[in-house]
C-alpha cells in the first residue's frame, strides 16, 4: 500500500491506537489506489526502482504528495460517507485537480 494506515487515520483525526476500523480503512486505501490506477490507466509505485521494473508497455508513476493526498481524500470521503450520501464528492473536493497530471499522459 502506498498510503499508510497511519496517514489515513491522521486525515480522519482518528487515534493511531484505535484499531477497530483498521480492516475497513485498509480496504478503502486499496480501493483508492485501484481506482486511480484504473481511471488513469497506470500503475502507482513508491520508488524509481519499482517504476523501472514495470513492463515496458505499462505507464507508471511514483506516488508523489499530490497523489497520496488525493488517495487520503478519497479514503476520508468513503469512510465518512459509506453509503455515498452527503455533500461533496471526491471530484468536488479536489481529487481530480490533484490527479490531473496523470490524465495529461493517458490521452
Amino acid at each position: 500500500m502506498l498510503l499508510t494506515l497511519a496517514k489515513a487515520k491522521t486525515q480522519l483525526r482518528l487515534e493511531l491506537d484505535f484499531t477497530e476500523h483498521d480492516e475497513v480503512l485498509t480496504g478503502l486505501i486499496k480501493a483508492a489506489q485501484r481506482s486511480i490506477e484504473r481511471n488513469y490507466y497506470c500503475a502507482l509505485v513508491a520508488t524509481q526502482d519499482e517504476l523501472d521494473a514495470l513492463p515496458e508497455a505499462t505507464a507508471g508513476y511514483i506516488a508523489d504528495e499530490d497523489i497520496l493526498l488525493a488517495m487520503q481524500m478519497m479514503v476520508a470521503y468513503w469512510y465518512l460517507n459509506p453509503a455515498g450520501a452527503g455533500q461533496g464528492t471526491p471530484s468536488e473536493l479536489g481529487v481530480e485537480y490533484l490527479l490531473f497530471p496523470l490524465m495529461e499522459h493517458t490521452v
